[in-house]
């Protein structure tokens, strides 16, 4: 029996472990979860986390992968293709959007919670990419939790309005501070 327990051992580590599938975080707000589909690279050299665009709906859930059509959202198989270990954040359960305010406050408090859990499972560095107005999400956690906890960056199809821009920049960005010796 051990011999062939021994030989299934060896075959599974030769192949590599992976794991895939939904997973709902408690984040701290109640009966409130938090839906990130994950993907376990036994292989991997990071971890991906990705943040969709617009409110980050998973779409419809099939053979219990998410449907939707966001960039980084379609795009998760080709990066787990490359050795990465892939997480994607969808919209907390509670929620029907995820806003410019929501996403540099309390999405950076979630997005945490998903970084110690990828931290905790994989031990691999983190990435974070950011499509459209996960881009937001993705820069403020950078800025707030720094590079013990994140260790990359990636923005696509980033975001600005003027619409917004007074708003964000009295009450998220202090640049009136920031460090003018980077500038051309």
């Amino acid at each position: 029996m051990k011999f062939i327990v021994s030989i299934f051992l060896i075959f599974f580590s030769i192949l590599g472990y992976s794991e895939e599938g939904m997973i709902h975080l408690d984040i701290g707000r109640g009966e409130a979860r938090l839906p990130i589909y994950l993907m376990q690279n036994s292989n991997a050299i990071a971890t991906l986390i990705l943040l969709p665009g617009g409110d980050a709906q998973t779409g419809k859930i099939i053979d219990g992968k998410p449907s939707s059509g966001n960039f980084v959202s379609r795009s998760r198989e080709f990066f787990y293709a490359e050795n990465f270990n892939i997480i994607v954040v969808y919209r907390a359960s509670d929620l029907k959007s995820l806003d410019y305010p929501y996403r540099i406050n309390e999405h950076v408090k979630e997005l945490r919670e998903v970084i110690t859990f990828s931290q905790n499972r994989f031990r691999k560095p983190v990435w974070l990419i950011g499509t459209s107005r996960g881009s937001v999400s993705a820069t403020a956690t950078s800025i707030a939790l720094g590079e013990s906890m994140v260790q990359g960056l990636v923005l696509t199809s980033s975001v600005t309005s003027k619409k917004n821009r007074s708003h964000c920049y009295s009450k998220c960005w202090n640049f009136k501070n920031a460090d003018s010796s980077h500038s051309s």
